[in-house]
Formats: structure tokens, sequence, C-alpha cells
């Protein structure tokens, strides 16, 4: 539904609900508002907001501002600033930890060979905090595919075909 006002419009757009494997049924508007309303340009502010209807997790809001001018007559230049905030029952019901059912993209990884010998070897600081950094940069620089024993994708194992 498109709404007149005297030099733009408010563009109401409900989304459709959206089922995913998690069975969240998130629900949206997105309002929005053309500054240069025209058939080939605009400059428009929107904010799209998100909840959870069904399982009541949280919702996100995004506010958009969107600018298309033509730089000829079958080319346009379009750009988009947004920025996405998400409650904290949003994040929390998600990620944030190993909880099953959390999304969550990880590798297990099983040092061996080479990748062992670095961090065995690796020196490590009296400090607790620092120590475990210095392990995990030597885990990032030395790791190579044959020490990833598992890869958690969404919170799924994957396997091979």
């Amino acid at each position: 539904m498109i709404a007149s006002i005297e030099d733009g419009y408010y563009l109401l757009r409900p989304s459709n609900g959206q089922a995913d494997s998690t069975s969240e049924f998130m629900f949206g508007v997105t309002l929005g508002y053309d500054f240069v309303p025209g058939r080939q340009q605009d400059l428009a502010l929107e904010l799209d907001a998100q909840y959870d209807v069904a399982e009541g997790n949280g919702g996100i809001l995004t506010p958009r501002l969107r600018w298309r001018h033509p730089l000829a007559q079958r080319l346009l230049f379009e750009s988009t600033l947004q920025a996405s905030w998400a409650d904290e029952d949003y994040m929390e019901n998600r990620f944030g930890n190993f909880d099953a059912g959390k999304e969550a993209d990880f590798l297990v990884v099983e040092p061996a060979g080479a990748l062992k010998g670095i961090l065995d070897s690796a020196y490590r600081a009296d400090d607790a905090v620092l120590a475990r950094d210095q392990t995990l940069f030597a885990l990032l620089m030395g790791l190579r595919e044959s020490s990833i024993a598992e890869v958690y994708v969404r919170g799924r194992k994957l396997t091979a075909l």
C-alpha cells in the first residue's frame, strides 16, 4: 500500500512470515519516505522491523538509506547504507554459546602433525588471558585442512557426500 504525501510517499510493505529450519515465524513491516520521488531516481529513508511472532524470540530493526540516480538512459547508480540492531532476546535465542538449537558455525580441530608440534612448543605467557590468546593465534596460523575433524553450520554437523 502506498499512501501519498506532499513530496514523497510512505511505503508500507508487510513482509510475509518466513518459517525456517529453526521453526521461527518472522513478521515484519517496512516503512519508507522518498525525498526525491521519481521513476528512475530516489533518495529514500526506510525502516524495516521484524519480530518472531510464533516463539517470541525477539526482533530485528534495520534503518536503511537508499539513493538511486540515473547516469545514462540505461544506467542507474544505486547505493544503500544500512545497519541492523537485534534485541537481546533475539540474539540470546540464536547464538552466543554452544547450547543445542543455537545458530553456530564452527570447526572441531584435532591437532596432528605440524599443528600439534606448533601448539605443544609455543611460548605461553604467565597471564592466563594472554596465554589463551597466544594459543589461539598459533592455532589460526598453523591450522590446515587435515586437522579439521568436524564442521558445523547453523549448529548442525555437516557430513561428506
